[in-house]
């Protein structure tokens, strides 16, 4: 087996079918697709079940509950390809799409091959990258600053392949918080000598008003900000030539999680004031990188002024939208 493709699902009923049919159209065929149920009290199981029925390359793990990246772990951990690919369950994928990853890794020797993805909102979508249409060949360390710089290569597990060797030693974090792709990609790239990067867009990011990246402020922001926290000096300590690439990413993240904290009006002021005095340490660094959007420089200006002006000038953008 070439390629085995892992889809955790958790209450992914309404989605699911469109999932697996887009795997089961991929032009390249030697694959495996492990559904891996974890713990879902909806009809998931059953469907998954009517697919292993039918075909004889899809194999169902029931598990209990513990979120995505242990879904994922098992899903590793079960398969037999010699390369790793992951579909969220509530997105879908072109058909073309793991035969042109398998092929970025084989003709250019890579440990990992990317491709471009769509962001797909209910009336529009948006391209990841735009770019040529050559695949680009980065050594692990230029991969893992693009990740960091936020330029064609992305923190998202799903839009990659991977040689199954590279997950030796990889550590799954347990529970589900924003970020968790990013503890995961880093880990790998970090073990990687060679990356394919195909700007080609062949992945839909489904863009859901409830998930939890565009939701309010949860408990999990507090999970996330502490595993930033952690991953990102083990990064540090593990690739030092990379701090301030590395800080700055993390400082993007860190007023992601204030401006949640304003979509529904729940502040952890413990967390606020750590992020303060984080990006009044970082600002300098932070507003003279070139690679920074603008946007997010005014964000942590105003972060370091004032917290709540951030707050509310997204708020205002907000209610823009709506009208």
């Amino acid at each position: 087996m070439k390629i085995s493709i892992i889809v955790p699902v958790y209450n992914g009923e309404k989605y699911m079918r469109r999932c697996i049919d887009s795997i089961l159209s991929q032009t390249f065929s030697d694959i495996e697709i492990l559904i891996i149920n974890d713990g879902s009290t909806d009809s998931s199981e059953q469907i998954a079940k009517e697919y292993t029925q039918k075909h004889d390359n899809i194999l169902l793990i029931n598990k209990k509950n513990a979120g995505l990246p242990q879904a994922r772990k098992t899903g590793v951990e079960n398969a037999s390809g010699e390369y790793i690919g992951f579909v969220d369950v509530d997105d879908w994928i072109e058909p073309d799409m793991f035969n042109q990853l398998y092929n970025g890794c084989i003709n250019n020797d890579a440990d990992i091959s990317c491709c471009g993805f769509w962001w797909d909102y209910e009336t529009s979508k948006e391209l990841s990258n735009k770019s040529d249409d050559s695949v680009h060949l980065l050594n692990g360390i230029s991969a893992f600053e693009k990740l960091h710089t936020r330029k064609s290569i992305f923190q998202y597990a799903w839009n990659k392949l991977y040689k199954k060797e590279l997950f030796e030693g990889v550590v799954f974090p347990t529970g589900n918080f924003v970020g968790e792709d990013y503890y995961i990609v880093t880990q790998l790239l970090g073990k990687s000598k060679k990356v394919a990067w195909i700007p080609n867009a062949y992945y839909h990011y489904i863009q859901s008003k409830n998930s939890m990246s565009r939701g309010g402020y949860t408990d999990n922001y507090l999970i996330a900000y502490k595993n930033y926290r952690n991953i990102s000096q083990n990064l540090i300590k593990q690739f030092p030539a990379q701090k301030s690439y590395i800080e700055n990413y993390c400082l993007t993240e860190y007023a992601s999680f204030i401006v949640a904290m304003g979509k529904n009006n729940k502040y952890n002021h413990e967390m606020i004031q750590q992020i303060v005095s984080y990006a009044r340490s970082h600002k300098k660094q932070y507003l003279h990188a070139d690679y920074i959007d603008t946007k997010f420089k005014l964000s942590v200006k105003a972060i370091c002024y004032n917290y709540r002006i951030l707050i509310k000038g997204y708020q205002l953008i907000g209610r823009l939208k709506r009208k």
